[in-house]
């Protein structure tokens, strides 16, 4: 063995592992839930609730550090010549297992191997159940042919003497690999523009100024198509008052339908397949969504909290995938592109994640602390007054008549009329667009404009903010600020995500 009976690094060690693989397997249940897996109810149904991926990256940073000791332990050991009692199956094969289980989740935090993360994700799923499986054996073989003698020695120390040196050293090296080798995050360096170079936003990055500005590219995942990874390429330009983005992402399809309604023999329903659980996957627009952050914790820095009930006291997520909201009353600033929502009004949904929110009775859905900046005017809404799945009755018709808004997926307020069932003359099988123009966003929610374009199976978007607006509910554009992307496919809230952040490299 690595260590003598009862050496007291043995009994750490064991009990670091124990800890470790509780903490990695209640939390991998909760990410499991929100997936396409072999006993994913049940995983939904007995898992944790709450900030489960920082626990569950914590607990890697932690089984990282574990196996480099127990790695260097053994290189000791072999060098010092000694004889070992040969190991038996269980722990053999718990000592194969663990760092394939180890460098998949390594591969899928870095994204890196794009076209193979499915299956790397398949491999770290089935060697947690197979560990899992390993683990009770261990231990059942412990009680019941050797009778528990061996418990004692790995619960209860005895020699202190030595391996001190060998733990400081694995910390000490492991941290310097992490933070040293920036495993933390990724650098987007933003290239100085000149204040007297115009930007304009128009989806096509193609001022030469764009040519300084070095693409990073993230890999973001498990978003509506599960198993598709999706590669955004971010590029960033900044003068002394504006920074301006680049981000394009592929996309076979450029998706435009927003719950349309549709005229049947019954009356008006709006399309869907989801939107009454908060989970649309089927009749939505295409969206991409920006974050900010001071930090680079894990979980979008501790602000993604899974389960069917993670806030208790508050209405239970309807969709049971859980809630955005911080829990230290900071905010991260959220930018929210919506190919239809916003795209002819040139503007994005300047939000927020903050503490959660009250629930409100006669609110259509409760979103705990994802809230919108303040707005004094403008914005868009749907084309009902309440979203019923047995139909809505809409609130604007085409000011023209039947027919005009044909092959359109939003229409102006203003260039529509009130919906009166009097006056409506719709064929059955036609319909009307859900989206209503108001009129572009004034005030703090209204901050950051944006444009975009697809062609060629790709969106291409450009934004641009004021580096510094003066609200509490804006993140400073500043060197070390910490940035997410998440690209929505036609989905309602199944993003696809990445862990490593980004981390905004700016000159002063």
């Amino acid at each position: 063995m690595i260590f003598p009976p009862s050496h007291w690094l043995r009994v750490l060690l064991h009990l670091c592992a124990m800890s470790l693989f509780t903490v990695s397997l209640a939390s991998g249940m909760r990410l499991a839930a929100d997936g396409d897996w072999p006993l994913q109810e049940y995983w939904s149904a007995i898992a944790p609730q709450g900030d489960m991926i920082s626990w569950h990256l914590s607990a890697a940073l932690g089984w990282l550090a574990v196996s480099f000791t127990v790695s260097l332990a053994w290189l000791k050991k072999r060098s010092d010549r000694t004889q070992t009692r040969p190991k038996g199956f269980l722990i053999r094969a718990l000592y194969l297992i663990l760092p394939v289980q180890l460098l998949s989740g390594v591969i899928f935090y870095l994204g890196i191997g794009a076209g193979v993360l499915d299956w790397v994700l398949a491999t770290h799923y089935w060697c947690a159940l197979l560990l899992a499986t390993l683990i009770v054996a261990h231990l059942m073989e412990q009680l019941a042919l050797r009778g528990g003698r061996f418990l004692p020695a790995v619960f209860i120390p005895r020699r202190f003497s030595q391996g001190l040196g060998l733990l400081v050293f694995s910390c000490a090296a492991g941290a310097a690999l992490w933070w040293g080798g920036g495993a933390d995050s990724q650098a987007l360096v933003v290239a100085p523009l000149a204040e007297k170079v115009r930007i304009q936003i128009d989806g096509a990055p193609d001022e030469d100024a764009w040519a300084n500005a070095a693409p990073v590219t993230v890999t973001t995942y498990q978003g509506n198509d599960y198993d598709a990874v999706i590669p955004v390429e971010v590029r960033a330009l900044a003068n002394p008052y504006t920074i301006y983005f680049s981000i394009s992402w592929p996309d076979a399809h450029a998706d435009y339908s927003h719950l349309p309604l549709q005229k049947t023999q019954t009356g008006w329903k709006a399309l869907h397949a989801g939107f009454e659980k908060d989970d649309e996957r089927v009749y939505y627009e295409d969206k991409l969504a920006v974050m900010l952050s001071k930090g680079g914790g894990f979980g979008g820095d501790n602000s993604v909290h899974l389960g069917g009930r993670p806030l208790e006291g508050y209405p239970a997520s309807r969709s049971g995938r859980g809630y955005h909201y911080t829990t230290d009353g900071s905010i991260r600033d959220v930018w929210h592109w919506k190919a239809v929502r916003g795209g002819d009004m040139a503007v994005l949904d300047d939000d927020h994640f903050g503490k959660p929110e009250a629930a409100c009775a006669f609110c259509p859905r409760y979103k705990a602390g994802y809230q919108p900046d303040p707005v004094e005017d403008g914005g868009v809404r749907q084309n009902w007054e309440w979203f019923r799945t047995s139909g809505v009755t809409p609130l604007r018709t085409p000011r023209d008549g039947p027919g005009v808004t044909k092959g359109e997926n939003a229409m102006t307020w203003y260039g529509s009329r009130a919906y009166t069932a009097e006056r409506d003359e719709t064929p059955v099988g036609d319909g009307l667009p859900s989206v209503l123009w108001m009129s572009h966003y004034e005030g703090d929610r209204g901050d950051v404009r944006g444009r975009a374009q697809w062609r060629d199976g790709r969106w291409y978007l450009e934004l641009a903010r004021a580096r510094e607006t003066g609200s509490p509910f804006d993140i400073p554009i500043e060197d070390g600020v910490f940035m997410w992307v998440a690209p929505f496919d036609h989905a309602q809230t199944r993003h696809a995500y990445h862990h490593r952040p980004l981390r905004l490299r700016v000159s002063p």
